[in-house]
């Protein structure tokens, strides 16, 4: 069982004005104004902390085991359950519109504050002045994956020393729960409840190759992700593409052979990866997702540590 407090910000009332980062309709008033304060627009957000939240609860459980069949190998797999209780976020602007249809009676309206009705269209409600976005309860959310690890020391060899380590985490689901009570399982897609917008790959690992000989080293890495899937934004399509598999090699040499110094050089993502293309629309950065890729290509860095010793 866990236990978070909020953070002292996140009671702080203090206001945080800004603007949704995306452009939306009024669905009460768009339709029949076409004006522009209803029409594609950036509307008044009213975010900062909530002096009613309460605190975060969790319960877990764990079951795994250890099987080592020879002494350099090393065998292990864990499956864990995560139960979260009264998650603290914000509504996003996108799930605040989607819930909110009717822009009057939807189960997200409240968070919609309208001024005045305008003169001109009594029969519509006034135009919309703010959207709230402070810190709320946003529900439960129920995790449960299977960590994998390898582990391999190879006997030392005349021509050195190898080891490998992997380590890898299948998520089996991530459901989130929505305003309506339901769940939305969430693995193996491009989320944005929560206000957390990401990928939630349906398998990652990451992998160590390690080579040794004498003051010579030689580390070899590998990040991998499934891709996932997010909203297509082709006209007229409500369907879902898929975004690539992100697999990036990084190579590190280190030489300990002069005293007190320790020598390093390599090359990050060695295969100059590009990160997979993504339609998201939650970050400044646009055509790919900057929660886990990197656009900058194959990078080659050298370094030097000096010890007193």
């Amino acid at each position: 069982t866990g236990f978070l407090a909020p953070r002292l910000q996140g009671l702080s009332p203090a206001p945080e004005h800004g603007l949704t980062q995306q452009r939306y309709d009024d669905p009460a008033r768009c339709p029949q104004t076409l004006a522009p304060q209803d029409c594609g627009r950036q509307f008044p957000t009213l975010g900062g902390g909530n002096p009613a939240l309460q605190p975060v609860t969790s319960r877990k459980w764990t079951a795994g085991g250890v099987f080592t069949p020879i002494r350099e190998l090393s065998l292990s797999a864990e499956y864990v359950s995560i139960l979260l209780d009264d998650r603290i976020n914000f509504f996003p602007a996108a799930l605040i519109f989607d819930e909110c249809p009717d822009g009057v009676t939807g189960r997200t309206c409240y968070l919609l504050h309208r001024g005045p009705i305008d003169p001109m269209y009594p029969a519509l409600p006034g135009p919309i002045v703010q959207v709230d976005q402070f810190l709320s309860n946003l529900g439960k959310a129920k995790v449960s994956a299977v960590d994998v690890n390898v582990q391999y020391v190879a006997p030392k060899q005349a021509w050195g020393q190898l080891k490998i380590d992997f380590d890898g985490t299948y998520n089996i689901e991530h459901l989130e729960q929505q305003v309506d009570g339901s769940y939305v399982d969430l693995a193996g897609r491009y989320a944005t409840s929560g206000g957390n917008p990401g990928v939630i790959p349906r398998w990652r690992h990451y992998l160590v190759i390690d080579w040794s000989r004498g003051p010579w080293a030689v580390t070899l890495t590998e990040n991998y992700q499934t891709g996932a899937y997010e909203p297509s934004l082709v006209t007229g399509t409500a369907g879902q593409r898929r975004i690539g598999d992100y697999d990036v090699w990084n190579l590190g040499v280190t030489h300990i052979g002069f005293r007190h110094w320790t020598l390093s050089a390599g090359i990050k993502n060695l295969f100059a990866r590009d990160p997979p293309f993504s339609n998201q629309n939650q970050s400044v950065q646009v055509g790919y997702d900057p929660s886990y890729a990197d656009p900058h290509g194959r990078l080659y860095w050298v370094g030097a540590r000096y010890a007193f010793r």
